[in-house]
């Protein structure tokens, strides 16, 4: 396979990839994304009832939870997150 055909395959795969990304994220009840561009970063909405959001302890904390319990992490844009503090927010 030539260069200029390699290229083009990776980024016939990625381009499916992220198609596949936005589909799969839309078809979820409750949420919605746009569809995934540039450097493939997924800003998915995750809509909440009224209920769930007054049920919270405090604004954020029941996404900490979720994301604690998966074992995902949070950061803040332009940081790795390694060695900071767990004040962040969301």
């Amino acid at each position: 396979m030539s260069i200029p055909q390699e290229k083009q395959a990776v980024l016939s795969a990625l381009a499916h990839k992220a198609r596949l990304t936005h589909e799969i994220f839309n078809q979820v009840p409750g949420i919605r994304c746009n569809p995934v561009q540039g450097a493939m970063y997924a800003f998915p909405r995750i809509e909440l009832p009224p209920r769930a959001i007054a049920a919270a302890e405090v604004p954020w904390g029941w996404a900490r939870a979720v994301l604690g319990a998966v074992g995902l992490g949070r950061t803040r844009p332009g940081r790795c997150g390694a060695g900071q503090d767990e004040s962040w927010s969301l």
